[in-house]
């Protein structure tokens, strides 16, 4: 059982990785404690969530990661990290004498956090019916609120509003008001900014008196957002399939979870036809990231040779490949740091977890 437990580890600090874009040891352990229990349960043989139920369990993980690092992808992900959920429980002097939010912490996610998902809903369905990965959005940012289950479920089921029918919050401010534009742009952004998705975010921002240039600046980061996405994605698919080319089954599930948590959905069909086709991978220097960036793939692809749960012999393998993946992002010595740092996590929550579970 503690290969399964090492698999559901692994798949998490993946998340946390693609939550931040870059392997935060602040976030992996984090992320790691919230998820403590579930280790606890995957090891002792019980039934849990994993990557091959993908949108259940992105809810989960959103959930999880709310108060400690909500997924930089997530539309509205600024106000949950600005304290929009009640994952976190109770906070400043209460959480002293308490774990449950107060009524009024309560009811203020319940407007603000209802209008942000409306808000994204009808920007989503600006273009037409809701897609099934519009959806998983929907539920991964209602899960993120953490909302008691009535209110999850009429947030998941109720039909979209024309943003004129939507009641804007009186406690909503100035600096929430501009987060919200920004997460409808990145909505819109996913699978290219649609006219009448541009036309529906201006609505909405003259409804929440947003200044024009603050809008524009909203789109532009939404664009750049997709497009550096579709650097670091590709170069992670890459490295992945890289990585496990002896291994399609792994190379193929992993990747597909990279592709979802890394590539924005207009900027996926290329490498999942590669990863499907099992095409060979050559490193010729392909992609140019930054520091962060190469952090995020090394992360990534080593992540991805852990949940393998690789032999001694089959690790020094995957060391010698994921070295090769280093010097071709020129990342330096980023290879040897980044593998010791996941080592390190890794190993110590599996330990607890069997610790926990009495294995």
């Amino acid at each position: 059982m503690l290969a399964r437990g090492l698999a559901a580890v692994t798949e998490d600090a993946l998340f946390a990785v693609a939550a931040v874009g870059y392997p935060d040891e602040e976030a992996l352990i984090g992320l790691g404690k919230r998820r403590a229990e579930v280790y606890r349960s995957v090891v002792r043989g019980e039934s849990t969530t994993n990557v091959t139920a993908l949108r259940d369990w992105i809810t989960e993980l959103c959930a999880a990661a709310a108060p400690v690092c909500p997924p930089s992808w997530l539309p509205m992900a600024r106000l949950i990290e600005g304290g929009l959920t009640l994952e976190g429980g109770a906070r400043g002097m209460r959480a002293l004498f308490t774990t449950k939010p107060s009524g009024k912490a309560i009811d203020l996610v319940r407007r603000v956090g209802a209008f942000c998902v409306r808000a994204l809903v009808a920007v989503q369905n600006a273009d037409g019916e809701l897609d099934v990965e519009e959806q998983e959005i929907r539920a991964a940012l209602v899960s993120s609120l953490g909302l008691l289950a009535p209110d999850r479920h009429r947030l998941l089921y109720e039909p979209p509003l024309p943003v004129e029918e939507l009641e804007v919050p009186e406690e909503l401010d100035a600096k929430q008001a501009r987060e919200i534009i920004e997460g409808a742009y990145l909505a819109a952004a996913a699978d290219g900014i649609d006219g009448r998705e541009e036309h529906i975010i201006s609505s909405l921002a003259n409804r929440l008196e947003v200044r024009p240039e603050d809008s524009e600046v909203a789109r532009t980061a939404a664009r750049e957002f997709v497009e550096e996405q579709r650097d670091l994605g590709g170069a992670a698919m890459d490295a992945i399939r890289y990585l496990l080319i002896d291994a399609p089954e792994q190379a193929a599930l992993l990747g597909q979870v990279a592709a979802r948590l890394l590539l924005p959905q207009r900027h996926r069909l290329e490498p999942l036809s590669a990863l499907h086709e099992k095409s060979t991978v050559t490193l010729a220097g392909r992609w140019q990231l930054d520091k962060t960036a190469q952090g995020a793939v090394l992360a990534t692809a080593w992540l991805a040779a852990l949940h393998t749960d690789p032999s001694a012999s089959r690790r020094v393998t995957l060391l010698l490949r994921h070295e090769d993946i280093a010097r071709d992002l020129r990342a330096g010595a980023n290879g040897a740091l980044v593998r010791e740092r996941l080592d390190r996590i890794v190993e110590n929550q599996l330990q607890m977890a069997a610790l926990a579970a009495g294995t």
